[in-house]
């Protein structure tokens, strides 16, 4: 059984919450705080292997219970986010600050959103429940005053050879497929770039609409290069990270009265398991830039960008995968490494050194 305790100030939610776990028989709710001082007091006793938690509440909030309960536990936190944009910017902030996933609450009464939701919320107890009993998982520190807490290993980055790489990159791209626990690692890769970064940088990270320009926002103000998610049309520019919209697929097109490149922004395949998709986004950076781009592959559940790597890897680019150590969860990355398509394997917070690496004035690569 996995056992779930609920922190919501509406009693209403919580009975809802309450019987759409209770229709799964592997969860079970073992109990419930209107706010965090109630919830922190309960928790002294209670211990669940998940925690779904609210925001706005009196006494203690959402964001204040984050930052206590941080200090000495590491039980998954599951935010209730909701569809504004102020609860967009709420949520980075609780990502930031630990939580390691939200859901979206349903915005009204519809049986087919309220289906929507429940099996969504299903899915992430499950999957936040695996995390826990994974004892290998470490959660990267949280970032201080802007900038990543956690330096790069000498060790790690040490045991790299570059000196065999032969292949000078004459127009390079940089593109990150991320999902759960990406807003809070990113905080470890984007601010440590430096401002004259000689490539665009393109992210996919799992999100619903809406949340992705806060999150570019957010990274944006503590970033020596430029942060913003990205527009349908508008020109490719180095030192730029563009973060592909919610709900919308980003792709890399030539533009066709120069030599310069734009940002497509679509929701085209509307089929598709994920939007925005890490494998869409990394085929179409494999066949504007070639050997020329390095992926990267961090945390997140699943195998997207397994696919979309493999055909960059083919085209002669370089590919990165998050080491298992930094991992929030240790999907993504995984799928990439077992399958034999990583070139590197590093810790969140040492990636931005190897890209300095490879990408400053003279650097080398092989194809």
């Amino acid at each position: 059984m996995i056992s779930v305790f609920l922190i919501d100030d509406s009693v209403l939610i919580r009975k809802r919450i309450t019987r759409i776990l209770d229709s799964d028989r592997r969860i079970q709710v073992i109990g419930s705080a209107s706010n965090g001082e109630e919830a922190l007091q309960k928790l002294e006793t209670i211990k669940p292997d998940v925690i779904t938690l609210d925001v706005e509440m009196p006494k203690i909030n959402g964001l204040e219970f984050l930052k206590l309960i941080g200090k000495k536990s590491d039980i998954p936190i599951i935010m209730l986010s909701a569809l504004t944009k102020q609860g967009a910017d709420v949520t980075i902030k609780a990502l930031e600050l630990g939580a390691i996933d939200f859901i979206c609450k349903p915005t009204a009464s519809d049986p087919t959103q309220m289906e929507k939701f429940s099996k969504e919320l299903i899915l992430k107890i499950r999957s936040a429940a695996l995390m826990k009993k994974d004892s290998k998982i470490q959660r990267p520190a949280a970032a201080s005053n802007g900038s990543s807490a956690a330096r790069p290993s000498a060790s790690a980055l040490s045991s790299i050879d570059l000196s065999s790489f032969k292949k000078k990159l004459s127009n390079p791209a940089v593109a990150i497929g991320i999902s759960t626990g990406g807003p809070k690692t990113l905080l470890h890769v984007i601010p440590e770039i430096p401002a004259d970064f000689p490539a665009p940088i393109f992210v996919a990270q799992h999100m619903p609409q809406g949340f992705t320009k806060s999150l570019a926002e957010r990274l944006d103000s503590i970033s020596k290069i430029q942060v913003k998610e990205a527009r349908n049309g508008e020109a490719v520019k180095p030192g730029t990270c563009y973060i592909a919209p919610g709900d919308n697929h980003l792709t890399v097109m030539n533009m066709s009265l120069s030599k310069g490149k734009m940002v497509k922004v679509s929701d085209q395949p509307r089929e598709s398991l994920y939007k925005p998709s890490v494998d869409i986004m990394f085929e179409s950076i494999a066949e504007i830039y070639g050997g020329d781009a390095i992926a990267i592959v961090m945390t997140g559940m699943g195998t997207d960008g397994t696919k979309g790597i493999k055909v960059i890897r083919n085209r002669g680019g370089k590919t990165i995968a998050e080491d298992k150590s930094s991992c929030i969860v240790y999907g993504m990355p995984r799928s990439v490494i077992e399958a034999g398509l990583a070139d590197f394997v590093l810790p969140a917070p040492d990636i931005p050194s190897l890209l300095k690496s490879l990408l400053k004035p003279g650097a080398v690569m092989s194809k």
